[in-house]
């Protein structure tokens, strides 16, 4: 059988092909089009889960309609025996609805054939191309195509970061190559004082919409945000705030644009500084795999510009000056940040009524204090508006951390943050999702008592030392913490080691699943499981509840506690804490 390799052999014969639809091995669920073949690997416990890898000549994978379409859409853990890591499909450049079989792709660590060969796929029969074999995507990989019949090698111009070809190259796209992909693209980079670029409405667009074959691209504007910004230039590092290694320069032209058709290895991220004409530098604090800037920054977001921040801003009661639409309850800092808006907030985020999570709560107070429950130095009080934000572009000592307490707009009572923060972006975490809106309480002291309930996927809880622990050591109901869980554990591998995510806790009334399902808690990415919902763990009968889990992997099988429980206290030291065996799945 063929395999993904790691050297190549032979010499490059390539023909003008391209990558576009799907194939490779039969998902083993719907028929026709092709078989299963490939070999098994006994996983232990009965459990088999099957390698599969094309080669040259071999006519197992897909004719029919699933040609064509993303590969992965079935061959996914959890869903099919064949675990695809890598898959496509080649076509013929004379004709692109003809397959071209028994070519070879080859990955590099440089474009154009360049630095080390990472490994290999060939092609089967049908056209199709695909492995179950892992592949190390990290740092980007350039493919090349090499066909059968003696043509020239084609390279792909960008890095990929995943193997999933037909997501980009499938029947709704458009080929990679036509009949002109083997003359030499020309050598398009924005120069200084240049001024043949677009400045009629184009300009601020998003460049990649029309120049498919530009790496990198898009407009600078001056502080004011009207004017653009000409001569500039873009730097693209390694490091945040132009530290690490300078990866590529690009001069911005007499029209505001800057673009190139270059190569330009992303890699895990590049931090991109702007430095206006007159040598002032601004620093995005993020990493961009993204070329297409005006994508993010263009004319119907908050541009890129050049000039340093002079103008503050403070939220107060009744104005009405912050954002009323779809931005409100957002990340307020993923806008308002040095280099990409003249009004870069240090604190910032959205009030929310109790009795109606979903209403914002005007005109409220938050106070920032060095202690918990008001204690301490007054650190800040900021003003809540008209619109529910509260915002600054004061600077804030946070110390080592602050506790941060909102008091409504009557005689309510203040919802103290039982934990500190050393983050100014409350709306990055307070969301909506798995960790509650900030909410103003009301006369009920119940009501401060916040909802919360774990979920598949989601990663609000913690990771650190505490996993593992007794959750309800701190979140115990009639405690002070804002999040008083009825049920709360974490989950482990079958080492006892390694935490399993996304499971699921099911809690019945008799032994072995029997009986009642009571309650069902998702487990969360970092495999812990939690809620706020009141459960009756028995008490009103006598006989407690029966744990059960499901890891919900392909193999996994129910694992049954035999003994009844009437405390939702899972990890507590007297049950499946760090000290003891813990709770596992499978």
């Amino acid at each position: 059988m063929g395999k993904l390799r790691s050297a190549m052999s032979g010499h490059f014969i390539v023909l003008a092909i391209i990558l576009v639809g799907c194939g490779g091995g039969d998902s083993g669920y719907t028929p026709g089009g092709g078989n299963d073949g490939g070999s098994d690997i006994d996983r232990g416990g009965g459990n088999i889960e099957q390698q599969k890898i094309s080669e040259h000549g071999a006519t197992e994978s897909h004719t029919d309609s699933r040609a064509a379409q993303n590969c992965m859409n079935c061959h996914y853990e959890g869903n099919n025996p064949y675990v695809y890591q890598v898959a496509g499909t080649v076509y013929q450049l004379d004709n692109l609805t003809l397959t071209y079989p028994n070519a070879t792709i080859y990955f590099y660590s440089g474009p154009n054939g360049t630095g080390t060969e990472v490994g290999s796929i060939e092609v089967d029969a049908n056209g199709n191309f695909y492995t179950t074999e892992s592949f190390d995507f990290s740092l980007g990989v350039y493919p090349a195509i090499v066909g059968s019949q003696g043509e020239p090698p084609i390279y792909m111009s960008n890095f990929i970061t995943h193997g999933e070809c037909n997501t980009c190259h499938g029947t709704r796209t458009s080929p990679i190559y036509a009949d002109e992909q083997l003359v030499e693209p020309e050598i398009r980079i924005s120069e200084h004082r240049d001024t043949s670029s677009h400045t009629d409405e184009r300009r601020g667009d998003n460049c990649m919409t029309c120049h498919t074959g530009d790496v990198v691209a898009g407009t600078v504007y001056d502080l004011g945000l009207e004017n653009i910004s000409p001569n500039a230039t873009l730097y693209l590092y390694t490091g945040a705030n132009g530290t690490g290694d300078l990866v590529e320069t690009i001069e911005v032209d007499g029209n505001g644009n800057f673009y190139t058709n270059q190569s330009v290895a992303f890699g895990e991220g590049l931090y991109p500084v702007i430095e206006s004409a007159g040598g002032e530098r601004n620093y995005m604090p993020s990493s961009t795999l993204n070329g297409a800037c005006n994508s993010c920054h263009g004319v119907s977001a908050l541009p890129i510009y050049t000039g340093e921040k002079v103008n503050e801003k403070i939220s107060q009661y009744g104005t009405t000056n912050s954002h009323a639409d779809e931005r409100r309850g957002q990340n307020c800092m993923g806008c308002h940040y040095q280099g990409n808006s003249d009004y870069v907030y240090t604190v910032a985020g959205t009030v929310y009524q109790e009795a109606d999570p979903e209403s914002y709560y005007p005109n409220a107070t938050i106070y920032f204090y060095t202690q918990p429950e008001a204690k301490g130095n007054l650190a800040l009080t900021l003003e809540v508006d008209n619109n529910g934000n509260f915002y600054t572009t004061e600077p804030v000592d946070f110390g080592t951390g602050l506790y941060p307490s909102v008091v409504g707009n009557t005689d309510d009572e203040p919802l103290h943050m039982p934990i500190s923060t050393s983050n100014g972006a409350c709306n990055s975490c307070h969301n909506g999702s798995g960790i509650s809106r900030i909410l103003v309480p009301g006369d009920d002291e119940q009501i401060a008592i916040a909802q919360r309930v774990s979920a598949h996927g989601a990663k609000f809880s913690h990771t650190d030392g505490r996993r593992g622990a007794n959750c309800l050591g701190c979140h115990n109901i009639g405690g002070s913490n804002t999040y008083q869980y009825s049920v709360a554990g974490s989950v482990y591998e079958l080492d006892l080691t390694t935490y399993f995510p996304d499971a699921t806790v099911f809690l019945y009334s008799g032994p072995g699943g029997t009986g009642d399902l009571i309650a069902t808690i998702e487990v969360d990415g970092n495999g812990n499981f939690y809620t706020t919902v009141p459960i009756d763990l028995g008490n009103g009968r006598g006989n407690g509840v029966y744990p059960a889990i499901f890891g919900n992997r392909i193999d996994s099988e129910m694992q049954y506690m035999n003994e009844s429980t009437n405390d939702g206290a899972c990890s507590s030291s007297g049950c499946h804490s760090v000290n003891r065996p813990p709770i596992y799945a499978q």
